[in-house]
């Protein structure tokens, strides 16, 4: 076949001749037909989804209502697929972590810290490497991680909680032995150790461990203060309200006044039971 070049495509490749190969790059870009390219798009919400808000209540021709009404003008390309359970992020303890270690490849993760960790092939990984002849990147994650918010020249605070922790009971008959075995681990040079091999941020100040560079910017917010998680102090029930809630948020059926107001009812009918 004879590929065709765009004028800007010609320009943008002889701009750099010199240095690369005469448009080999360019030409293998022109080959691909656009009609066959593929794009492939997962996409993982951690907190869930608010089901009866998508699920269609009939099978047959899709009918949506709810938050899935935003989607009409493209319902003829959509399928939606229920009564579906990935059971393979159910592995106890850490189910949290198990669970997301298996939300695309319905495999059960194996446990352990740095190379130890397993969990086999991905279906979006499968898919690029079929659709790499089709497009220059065949892979790209996109990630959100919101910072905390502060004004101008303040230092951000952010939301931490204790992920393990030790402690002496009052009626064991080795209180001094146990104090030891504390003060052992309390040492920074023994924590480093351990937080080196975690990933895991420090709650003492004088320990610095070497973190992702990803989760090191979060390390100044963390020692300039920190607040327990809201959700820590609630009582069972208000966390799931609030899930359920900000979806219909999101999708303008609900105000954000009428989110609280739930919230607030949930809190005072179980205060009693925290």
């Amino acid at each position: 076949m004879n590929p065709s070049l765009s004028r800007r495509r010609f320009l943008g490749g002889a701009a750099v001749a010199i240095a690369l190969p005469p448009f080999e790059s360019l030409l293998s870009k022109a080959q691909a037909q656009p009609d066959l390219r593929r794009r492939l798009v997962t996409v993982f919400l951690p907190v869930g989804m608010l089901m009866e808000e998508w699920t269609p209540s009939t099978t047959g021709p899709l009918q949506l209502s709810g938050l899935a009404a935003g989607l009409e003008k493209v319902k003829s390309k959509i399928l939606i697929l229920s009564h579906l359970a990935n059971l393979s992020g159910k592995n106890r303890p850490g189910d949290h972590a198990a669970g997301t270690g298996a939300v695309f490849n319905c495999a059960k993760p194996a446990k352990g810290d740095g190379d130890a960790i397993r969990a086999g092939v991905s279906v979006d990984q499968v898919a690029a490497k079929q659709l790499r002849a089709f497009t220059p990147i065949p892979s790209l994650q996109l990630g959100m991680f919101p910072l905390p918010y502060n004004k101008a020249g303040q230092k951000p605070w952010v939301a931490a909680a204790v992920g393990e922790e030790m402690g002496v009971s009052s009626k064991t008959k080795h209180a001094e032995e146990a104090k030891k075995f504390v003060a052992f681990w309390s040492r920074p040079d023994i924590m480093k150790l351990y937080l080196d091999a975690k990933k895991a941020y420090p709650a003492q100040n004088n320990v610095t461990p070497d973190l992702d560079p990803a989760a090191a910017e979060m390390l100044p917010a963390l020692q300039a203060g920190s607040y327990n998680f809201l959700d820590q102090k609630w009582p069972v029930g208000v966390q799931d309200v609030m899930l359920k809630d900000i979806q219909s948020v999101f999708g303008g059926t609900m105000t954000i006044d009428q989110m609280l107001k739930d919230m607030d009812t949930t809190f005072a009918e179980k205060k009693s039971t925290v």
